[in-house]
């Protein structure tokens, strides 16, 4: 993936990623970095996911690399998840500089500390397990 060699990095706070690795500089709108993220998903990242046993290392390196890109999570992280990352994780890890997590269902929430599941997560704190379940299948089914 070319992200036009952007060397800024720049803080989003809208839950989308936590670093911009190319700090949006020359590379256009921020429409244009998600198109490109999204088309690298599906080009490279999905089929990597089922293949990652019988990737080179030197390609599940850069993998791992350009996940860190686009999250700001060490690339190590990845590499040692085999390219992979549960939500809860992903969570915590995001943010994890700062001492604080993110909201599983809704990143605009932060938390102090890791990420708890239902103990520090603001959105799910209140919710009954009937609601947490639905709102689950809702997110499954309607994801793009």
């Amino acid at each position: 993936m070319e992200f036009n060699g952007g060397q800024g990095i720049c803080s989003l706070n809208f839950g989308l990623c936590r670093f911009c690795p190319v700090s949006l500089q020359g590379y256009g709108e921020l429409e244009t970095l998600v198109e490109e993220a999204s088309r690298w998903v599906k080009e490279e990242y999905v089929s990597a996911l089922w293949e990652v046993n019988k990737l080179a290392d030197d390609r599940k390196r850069s993998i791992a690399e350009t996940l860190e890109m686009l999250t700001g999570i060490s690339s190590a992280v990845f590499y040692q998840r085999n390219l992979r990352m549960n939500q809860v994780d992903f969570c915590t890890l995001l943010l994890e500089e700062s001492y604080r997590s993110r909201s599983v269902y809704d990143s605009r929430i932060t938390a102090i500390g890791p990420c708890m599941g239902d103990s520090n997560d603001g959105t799910t704190f209140t919710l009954s397990e009937q609601l947490k379940t639905c709102a689950n299948d809702y997110i499954k089914r309607e994801r793009i």
